[in-house]
């Protein structure tokens, strides 16, 4: 048996690639005299040389060059290995718990990424529950929900997570039909100066509060905001009894309302999937594929 460590061979490994003592030894972090000691002591090891060197450049021997080639295999192997060992510790969940923004259209699109996924991993469950804000964020730290589809100014709300763009969105106005606004065939925000606006709390949605305002003074006045309320549900219905109006996305489920696409001014309003990068469950990585490959192409 060979008294050759794992450090050898990556010494060896470096220096066969570069054909340069000093360059491997920068790349190593090591003295090159210490490099050199190092595959001296491999070579009386083994019984023959590596290298031929010379003043002008270095080259492998035969035994060299048949070490190099099976070394680097060996190597990448183990990676391999040590990877698949590290995958035997966790295990692949039966179940993928998925939180939604409880008043958003869960569209078409969306229906072929789960109708996919479910097709390719016919053991797995997928549990589809729609809540707030605030419960999709307290639901992600707590273990509720594995992944969680929310507006990107949400993004900011979340800690330790990985995430992806899913699908773009149109924010628009949404105008109670009690309001002569809404007999118009086309309005701009610019339109809403005198109007009395509906937001969601800040406790509920720090960004979603702040974008209503930012919008406004983007088109060059303050909203008016008559109103807080602790949710979207009661946003809408606020809206629908004629408290005042309000923004929303193009895939929030609204009756009874009058609304208008606008030109948003912002780029973070589209929908992103969001995820605990600390996440075991397999399940969610394969879910996560499935996003990403589906997103690739569109």
């Amino acid at each position: 048996m060979y008294n050759i460590s794992f450090h050898q061979i990556h010494y060896f490994l470096i220096t066969a690639e570069t054909l340069n003592f000093t360059n491997s030894s920068k790349l190593l972090y090591i003295s090159q005299p210490a490099l050199s000691k190092q595959i001296i002591s491999l070579e009386n090891e083994l019984g023959y040389p590596l290298f031929i060197r010379n003043k002008r450049d270095v080259k492998l021997t035969p035994q060299g060059e048949s070490l190099y080639k099976d070394w680097s295999i060996l190597v990448k192997t183990m990676g391999k290995n040590i990877e698949n060992a590290r995958l035997k510790g966790r295990f692949i969940n039966r179940v993928v718990n998925i939180g939604w923004i409880d008043t958003f259209d869960f569209d078409e699109y969306l229906e072929n990424i789960l109708r996919n996924f479910l097709e390719k991993n016919q053991e797995i469950e997928v549990n589809l529950e729609g809540y707030s804000f605030k419960a999709l964020k307290n639901g992600l730290d707590n273990g509720k929900f594995d992944i969680v589809f929310v507006p990107f100014f949400e993004l900011d709300s979340y800690e330790d997570i990985g995430w992806c763009h899913v699908e773009k969105l149109n924010f628009s106005i949404a105008v109670p039909l009690s309001n002569p606004l809404s007999k118009l065939d086309k309005i701009d925000v610019k339109d809403l100066k005198n109007e009395k606006f509906i937001c969601i709390s800040e406790t509920e949605s720090e960004h979603g509060a702040k974008r209503v305002i930012e919008t406004c003074k983007h088109y060059g006045f303050e909203p008016d905001i008559k109103k807080y309320v602790p949710n979207v549900n009661s946003l809408i219905l606020a809206v629908q009894k004629g408290e005042g109006i309000t923004f929303c996305h193009s895939k929030t489920n609204v009756t009874n309302i009058k609304t208008y696409e606008y030109d948003n001014p912002f780029e973070d309003l589209d929908l992103i999937a969001i995820w605990k990068k600390n996440n075991t469950n397999l399940g969610l990585e394969s879910f996560i594929k499935e996003l990403k490959q589906n997103k690739s192409a569109k």
